[in-house]
């Protein structure tokens, strides 16, 4: 039992003294910031990217290159509206996260998951896909996201490849996240 005591207080230890100097170390690493890229914006190392929060929870990534990798617009306490890019600029994905506390009384699951409408776009930016989403207590006795309602799936030419009725009910609705510059 001491041995093990004396290994986790090295552990500690070291653990504390890379956290004291991370900062000195990924500066080395940090690529030159884009002209578009928010001054205040810090590389993240972990993610490989540029990172910029607002006061109002708003987030903002970039790629090494300045190129928008995703952003979340944080549209009210309890709701996020979730947007990916492709590589040339165009969304990927779009779609609401729900900030829940407490989903289970036993298990007081917080945190945040997606909920509502959510769609898929091709590189083209056509849609691809459209699906809702609803938090779901997995088999592992967790919390996660599993879609629900209708789902709908696109050829690249805009016209309907399929449609999938799921079992599951949309608990939160499906609704459409709100649209600012009138693109879905």
């Amino acid at each position: 039992m001491k041995i093990f005591i004396k290994y986790l207080l090295v552990f500690i230890f070291l653990l504390n003294i890379i956290l004291v100097f991370r900062p000195y170390l990924t500066a080395q690493n940090q690529p030159k910031r884009p002209e578009n890229i928010h001054k205040e914006a810090v590389w993240n190392d972990a993610i490989g990217c540029w990172d910029y929060s607002d006061k109002a929870g708003n987030i903002i990534l970039w790629t090494k290159d300045g190129k928008i990798r995703a952003q979340t617009q944080h549209i009210s306490p309890t709701r996020n509206i979730e947007i990916r890019y492709h590589s040339n600029g165009k969304i990927s994905s779009r779609g609401i996260e729900g900030f829940f506390s407490n989903l289970d009384e036993e298990d007081g699951s917080t945190g945040w998951f997606a909920i509502g409408k959510w769609k898929e776009f091709y590189e083209s930016g056509k849609i691809k896909q459209e699906y809702c989403y609803t938090p779901v207590k997995s088999e592992y006795v967790y919390w996660t996201v599993d879609k629900c309602g209708t789902e709908i799936i696109y050829n690249e030419d805009g016209t309907v490849k399929e449609k999938i009725e799921h079992k599951l009910q949309c608990k939160y609705g499906c609704d459409e996240p709100p649209v600012e510059d009138g693109n879905k």
